[in-house]
């Protein structure tokens, strides 16, 4: 439409309801027309590409062939409440960490300059919000840190955690988001640590469209659908 507004893409991320390493070829395909110069000819260091990491090798295999930046969806750095958390993982922070090391050091060796690693963490109240996890992850970072090649940029990435009109239980808690000051609190403890940290502003979450709701929104509607197909 001629008559619609443009707007400049300033930030493209490939996250939500899918994991992208579960569709390698797919995605740096996607990456590589995206910053392809003679295509759309986004700057590298303006994509970033979200993983839970599902295999240590799983980090390499989203590098070797983008020059994509890595957010790495870490939620907590210990193994059982991560286990909790993410479901999926079947490895230990340990080997995952070294993993995504392994992926940074190929990538130096072949000439690439993208250094900035995203580390990301929903917080929620009472479950990963805590100041001793905070400090157990900034010990994780700071360890991530130093094994990293030189000049690897660490920034972490902090998502207070959208609620949803479902019950999403763990620990016999429901999830519910955390409140700003123990956000900010565990902002605080990890940038006393020497963390670079940043809290993500949440938007879209008045119309149940922020990250996580979509689906859950959607899940609710086809349960709906089919009760009443039941009746």
């Amino acid at each position: 439409n001629s008559n619609s507004p443009n707007y400049d893409i300033e930030n493209i991320v490939f996250m939500g309801m899918g994991e992208p390493a579960d569709n390698v070829p797919a995605v740096t395909e996607a990456v590589r027309i995206m910053t392809g110069r003679t295509e759309f000819q986004i700057a590298p260091k303006h994509v970033a590409i979200s993983t839970v990491g599902i295999s240590p090798e799983s980090f390499t295999q989203l590098l070797q062939n983008t020059n994509a930046t890595i957010a790495w969806s870490v939620h907590a750095s210990h193994d059982d409440l991560r286990r909790q958390l993410v479901p999926t993982t079947r490895h230990t922070m340990v080997q995952l960490r070294d993993g995504l090391i392994q992926a940074l050091t190929n990538r130096q060796q072949s000439s690439r300059n993208m250094r900035r690693v995203l580390l990301e963490v929903t917080l929620i109240k009472g479950i990963n919000d805590n100041i001793q996890d905070a400090q157990h992850l900034a010990n994780f970072v700071t360890e991530l840190q130093q094994l990293a090649p030189p000049k690897t940029k660490i920034i972490m990435n902090l998502i207070p955690y959208n609620p949803s009109s479902t019950d999403i239980v763990i620990r016999g808690v429901q999830y519910q988001t955390s409140p700003p000051d123990r956000v900010s609190a565990f902002q605080n403890t990890l940038t006393n640590l020497g963390i670079r940290t940043y809290t993500r502003t949440t938007r879209g979450d008045d119309d149940a469209a922020a990250c996580g709701q979509l689906a859950t929104k959607k899940l609710m509607a086809m349960e709906k659908q089919q009760q009443q197909k039941q009746q």
